[in-house]
């Protein structure tokens, strides 16, 4: 059984082992749901288990938690913002275009 297992090529086990992941993290969600635990504590809780092994996962690689880019995250970082600010002033225009026109009547 050993050498059948050992014969089949490595990314192919990787995909056996994380299909049997889902399919047990399946039968663990119906039970949780059948014994009552509300949706958003099992959704919370399949969260925090996927960040602890890949949390895991990265720091057994040795790899750096945000990257090694830091320029390149950063000003993907200040894209984001300037996109949100942007989003953020198109909310608030109306009101601004409203409060200029009342100011120019009086």
């Amino acid at each position: 059984m050993k050498a059948i297992f050992f014969a089949i090529p490595l990314g192919a086990r990787y995909m056996i082992v994380s299909a049997f992941g889902f399919a047990m993290m399946g039968v663990f969600v119906k039970l949780a749901s059948a014994a009552g635990i509300p949706v958003l504590e099992i959704v919370a809780a399949r969260a925090l288990v996927s960040l602890l092994l890949s949390y895991a996962d990265v720091k057994r690689k040795k790899i750096a938690l945000f990257g090694r880019r830091k320029p390149l995250l950063l000003f993907f970082k200040s894209i984001k913002i300037n996109l949100m600010n942007r989003k953020q002033n198109q909310k608030n225009k109306p009101s601004r275009m409203l409060l200029k026109k009342q100011k120019k009547k009086h």
